[in-house]
This record gives C-alpha cells, sequence and structure tokens, in this order.
C-alpha cells in the first residue's frame, strides 16, 4: 500500500511505499529554477533526475535544422530524467522551466 507524502508536493514521490521513500528521502535536496533556465540540453549528461514540485518543466525537441518544438510538459505529476532509467546517460531533447519554482533533486 502506498504512504503519502503530501509535503513532497510531488505525485512519483507520494506513490512510493515507506520503505522505498525512507530510502531515498535523505538523498533529496530542493532546489529552485527561475523560468527559462535550462535543466538538460539535447545530447549533454544527465547529472540528476528532477522531481518538480511547483516547476513546470517544458520538453523540448530540437530538428538538425534548428527548430524547436514542444513535445512535452511535466509538473508535479511526474518527473524528468528518464533516459537514465533506461541506461541512457543524454537527453534526446531539451528540458526547460516554463515556470519558475522548486524540484526535488537527488
Amino acid at each position: 500500500m502506498a504512504t503519502v507524502h503530501l509535503s513532497d508536493q510531488n505525485s512519483i514521490l507520494n506513490t512510493l511505499d515507506a520503505g522505498s521513500y525512507a530510502a531515498l528521502r535523505d538523498d533529496l535536496e530542493p532546489v529552485t529554477f527561475k523560468r527559462g533556465e535550462v535543466l538538460y540540453s539535447v545530447g549533454t549528461s544527465i547529472r540528476h533526475v528532477y522531481f518538480p514540485r511547483t516547476a513546470l518543466i517544458s520538453l523540448i525537441g530540437i530538428s538538425a535544422a534548428g527548430q524547436a518544438v514542444e513535445v512535452g510538459m511535466v509538473g508535479f505529476e511526474g518527473f524528468v530524467g528518464v533516459p537514465i532509467l533506461l541506461g541512457v546517460s543524454s537527453q534526446p531533447y531539451q528540458a526547460v522551466t516554463q515556470l519558475g519554482g522548486t524540484l526535488w533533486a537527488p
């Protein structure tokens, strides 16, 4: 059964059972980003996954010609940095704060 950790303000973290949450919680730190800050650039190494609390992250695909299009958004319901969980160390898109705020970062 999932344990709710309402103070975390992130749906992914709130679904963790007590043991999993306890193992991760001590490594989480709140970080703040302003609107327009880049979390990841295309092809750069992923150093952290981020669990948004109050920030909203835009995922931007960039073509070979340099054209940009938003391919997704991540808020308190998810996290950014998914490729690292799949064994890939870089992002295929840019992650930029669309709405500044706080995120949890291990």
